[in-house]
């Protein structure tokens, strides 16, 4: 015997702004845990990881969300796919390239700009594990260093977002980007991890670094790997 499907509520102009206030509720919900990650990101991750769990959005599901925000406004503002290409084919040496590095260099250009948001991701697991080493101190697990660098990533996410409008601009404008995400991640790291300031800041520094350096290991993997199958 079949089950009576439940009926869903029909969409109103009153629920899509009720759907729209819960989004920006500053009580709990998104709203809420923007807020609390901008003013108080140690006390804000203390609560998800230790505390209670309701009032906040979960970590993965905000900083998905705010990707592809940043990447839908990314696409608007950049170059064209084929203004890219162009620029990508005056670099320095390009005739020097084999067909299959071209053919790579290309395919990470154009998926860098569309997959914006999958490259970003993908670095949240290196720049976890740079934390895990740098502040073992702390004793978090690993996975615990995992949820911490991705809800910090969201407020870095929001500043690229209203970075956006500049992307275009001279490289000076590069500062309006580069000092806020700078200085909310000693902020949010001193906050966290319970370190003097200075030792904040040698450590957030040598934190970036790593990330930098095995990151950039594991996307020369990629790139390589992508060379062979192409040749």
């Amino acid at each position: 015997m079949e089950r009576p499907q439940k009926e869903l509520e029909r969409f109103t102009l009153q629920k899509i702004i009720k759907d729209i206030l819960y989004v920006l509720n500053l009580e709990q919900g998104m709203g809420y845990t923007i807020k609390q990650l901008l003013i108080a990101p140690g006390a804000t991750i203390q609560e998800y990881l230790f505390e209670d769990r309701n009032r906040l959005t979960r970590p993965f599901q905000l900083i998905v969300l705010l990707v592809a925000i940043a990447t839908f406004l990314t696409l608007l503002v950049l170059p064209d796919m084929d203004e890219l290409i162009e620029e990508l084919h005056k670099t320095e040496g390009w005739d020097n390239f084999t067909p299959a590095v071209q053919e790579s260099m290309e395919w990470f250009t154009k998926n860098m700009k569309q997959y914006f948001n999958v490259f970003f991701l993908a670095g949240i697991p290196f720049i976890s594990l740079a934390t895990f080493l740098i502040f073992r101190k702390s004793k978090y697990y690993y996975a615990e260093h995992l949820i911490i660098n991705t809800y910090l990533s969201s407020p870095q996410t929001l500043f690229f977002i209203l970075y956006v409008p500049f992307l275009k601009a001279s490289g000076f404008f590069a500062i309006f980007q580069i000092i806020p995400v700078v200085v909310y991640s000693i902020y949010a790291y001193r906050q966290v991890f319970k370190e003097s300031l200075w030792d904040t800041i040698w450590k957030s520094t040598l934190c970036f670094l790593l990330y930098q350096f095995i990151f950039g290991l594991a996307m020369m993997l990629v790139f390589g790997i992508l060379v062979l199958l192409k040749s």
